[in-house]
């Protein structure tokens, strides 16, 4: 097409400009929705003693702890459940 007119006509100044065409989904990836979940539920607490509890109900506090368990004569349930977790390695 040589000193022809083009296929498509060129926007003039009186012609509002074309709508821009949705994007292909080539551009930037949409960043997820946030949203809040259920609030955190409160830690429990010991109603005479005001200490924070651990999943097994005792006190997390060191000192505390200790002496509850050796007021109870048992051994600690966290290090029991820890104990039958095994470590792999990856090499």
């Amino acid at each position: 097409m040589e000193g022809g007119e083009p296929d498509t006509p060129l926007p003039t100044e009186g012609d509002a400009a074309p709508a821009a065409a949705p994007r292909s989904g080539r551009g930037k990836p949409k960043a997820p929705a946030v949203t809040q979940a259920e609030p955190t539920a409160p830690v429990p607490v010991d109603p005479e003693t005001g200490l924070e509890l651990d999943q097994f109900g005792l006190p997390t506090s060191g000192p505390a702890r200790k002496r509850w368990l050796a007021d109870a004569g048992i051994d600690d349930p966290a290090l029991i459940e820890r104990a039958g977790e095994t470590e792999t390695s990856h090499g």
